[in-house]
């Protein structure tokens, strides 16, 4: 028998594959899942386009041998998961369920902890230099990265430019209106908002007020077998697409801060190999001007901060480089 464990995670998205009690390279682009390792769950798990859908590569990887597949994840996904494999044979189906949104809040805790000790928001006593005095620019952006706030995170399609709005965000729901579905072939146009795995068809919602025309829509889409955009009123499907997948959009958005942030620290950085040689080349001059004395001296107190501020850096980049601690949330 054939043991698969699936990790998943919806902020980042991620999803973690173990084969018969081995983890696979996450660099193998041969690898079970590879191209879809980082799209929504729910957006590969049916065929869509050239993707063939997670039962397909299922068959094709144990090639006729039995299957028991683990998946570590909320219960929300879970029940996609077995929906998208029904029908497939050979084939034990087990949750460990873990909630991978709520081991996000000890992760910004602790990646908080580390960006405001890099940058000096508790200096400690004797640092004098802070980040915003070496490097005023890339401190400024960092503020502006940190006081940007999230997108709502599902789009009203209630016109051709909402549409166009919505076919140019990714990982938002849809929540279209009557007014914009004023034709059954309008149906195909949005289903194409799901194309490049931008999004999954149930994070599209036709909500209408006309109980009757939503009926006539809903049985007019019961026509094609693959077409399973929703079809409810927005009061009660709102609540539902939030906690399946609006709160994780939110959490995203803060990680993808968190990422930038990084970046301009980066790029900060990089300018550590000049300074170190601008310091060589004005130390060995014999008759330094006092303009290249306080330059000297100016360089010697960037090194020493790029030095002193660097573990922070480091323990930044792990952190959001390894995310959440997945062994520490499971309960069989």
């Amino acid at each position: 028998m054939m043991k698969i464990e699936l990790n998943y995670d919806p902020v980042r998205p991620e999803t973690m594959v173990c084969i018969d009690g081995q983890m696979t390279d996450r660099s193998d682009i041969y690898g079970f899942l590879y191209p879809v390792r980082h799209c929504l769950l729910q957006t590969w798990i049916y065929p869509s386009g050239s993707w063939s859908g997670l039962a397909w590569q299922l068959r094709e990887l144990s090639r006729g041998e039995e299957i028991e597949l683990t998946f570590v994840g909320r219960s929300e996904d879970f029940e996609d998961i077995q929906s998208a494999l029904a029908d497939m044979e050979r084939l034990t189906l087990h949750l460990r369920q873990v909630d991978p949104l709520s081991a996000y809040g000890s992760l910004f805790s602790r990646m908080e902890e580390q960006l405001d000790l890099l940058l000096d928001e508790r200096t400690a006593p004797g640092e004098k230099k802070q980040l915003s005095d070496l490097f005023p620019e890339t401190a400024a952006e960092i503020r502006s990265v940190r006081c940007e706030v999230p997108q709502v995170w599902y789009q009203v399609i209630s016109s051709e430019a909402d549409y166009v709005q919505a076919d140019q965000r990714e990982l938002c729901c849809c929540i279209v209106g009557d007014t914009y579905l004023d034709s059954y072939e309008k149906l195909e146009k949005v289903n194409r908002l799901t194309r490049s795995m931008r999004r999954s068809q149930d994070m599209i919602c036709c909500c209408m007020d006309d109980p009757q025309q939503q009926a006539d829509f809903a049985h007019y889409a019961a026509q094609y077998e693959n077409l399973r955009i929703r079809f409810e009123t927005q009061e009660r499907i709102l609540p539902v697409l939030q906690r399946n997948y609006g709160d994780a959009y939110a959490l995203r958005f803060r990680l993808r801060q968190y990422a930038r942030i990084l970046s301009l620290l980066r790029e900060c950085y990089g300018k550590r190999d000049y300074i170190k040689s601008r310091r060589t080349q004005l130390a060995e001059e014999r008759n330094r001007t006092l303009e290249q004395i306080r330059e000297l001296e100016h360089c010697k107190v960037l090194l020493n901060w790029f030095s002193r501020k660097e573990p922070y850096l480091v323990r930044l980049e792990t952190l959001l480089a390894d995310g959440i601690e997945w062994d520490a949330q499971g309960k069989e």
